[in-house]
């Protein structure tokens, strides 16, 4: 159960609860949902309304229970299995995801993901916590940075930053070919492919999908011309820098999906969240995290790319 607790100051007399709370950035939503929790809003340890006047010195606390769930036993969990946990409060984690892992359950991947895989080492440390929730989902080809929420109102919090552009997520792409440009963006409609499962395609009936890239260096790959490039999304489309890369024609060097399924199967995909900056919710600290990425055709050594 998460807990959240404020002490007023003399800046808060002769506002309401409510007010208060809104000034902490609770949403209308998230207040009117604690009304019916009991417990759910006290002051000085009694239930309160949200019209009720608050006076310096008072404690106002929420508290935020969370649906109970079963998990599998964690006993079963094998040390090359745990997630590389970069960091963690009492409110969320950010995981290096490796490659081939499936971020979150589905069809035949109930135990071999990454969202069990975290619960499971978090209750084997005597830290379980009701459910892990993604913010923002990975491919399961695609490795690097994913953050975890412990408790829906995290959840809420880190999702409202990630629509308003304050969760910032940056990626390493590995492209085919010599980029002639240094940075631009792509803006090119990506929608589903019609007669064709878990592919997309730049079409005009699809979504607006946008994506800003940097070049960084260039490199040779089996002999061929590779660049290295930093994207940022301002929209988060499925499989959205794989379809505009090779629409733009630089497909990620390794994704057979979208590029030369003979040249790239043998290879993985060259596609790595690095970088990720965002706000702790309720303390609004500033969080930096960043991972290199490992078993690419580049690497990075001494503060440069080189070619391995």
């Amino acid at each position: 159960m998460k807990e959240f607790t404020y002490g007023a100051s003399g800046d808060d007399e002769n506002l309401t609860v409510g007010q208060i709370l809104k000034r902490l950035g609770f949403s209308e939503k998230e207040i009117s949902r604690q009304k019916f929790i009991p417990g759910g809003i006290q002051l000085d340890n009694r239930q309160c309304r949200v019209t009720e006047k608050i006076c310096p010195g008072q404690t106002l606390k929420l508290l935020f229970p969370e649906k109970k769930e079963k998990y599998a036993d964690a006993e079963g969990l094998k040390a090359d299995e745990i997630p590389e946990i970069l960091y963690e409060d009492d409110d969320l984690l950010v995981v290096n995801k490796p490659e081939g892992l499936p971020s979150h359950q589905g069809r035949g991947h109930y135990h071999d993901n990454l969202g069990t895989r975290l619960q499971l080492w978090l209750a084997s440390k005597g830290t379980p916590v009701s459910a892990v929730r993604e913010i923002g989902r990975l491919d399961r080809d695609t490795s690097g940075l994913m953050v975890f929420a412990k408790n829906r109102i995290t959840a809420a919090r880190l999702s409202r930053q990630r629509q308003e552009g304050k969760l910032e997520k940056l990626y390493y792409a590995l492209v085919w070919g010599r980029f002639v440009t240094e940075s631009g963006e792509i803006d090119f409609p990506v929608g589903e492919m019609p007669g064709e499962k878990n592919k997309m395609a730049v079409m005009k009936q699809g979504k607006k999908a946008v994506t800003c890239y940097r070049l960084i260096t260039g490199g040779v790959f089996r002999e061929k011309t590779v660049s290295l490039l930093e994207c940022r999304l301002k929209t988060g489309r499925t499989h959205q820098i794989r379809v505009h890369m090779a629409a733009f024609g630089h497909s990620l060097v390794g994704d057979a999906l979208y590029g030369n399924k003979k040249e790239d199967r043998d290879i993985r995909l060259c596609l790595h969240a690095g970088r990720i900056r965002f706000l702790q919710p309720f303390t609004e600290t500033e969080i930096r995290v960043s991972a290199r990425p490992e078993g690419w055709p580049l690497r990075w050594e001494e503060g440069t790319w080189q070619n391995v």
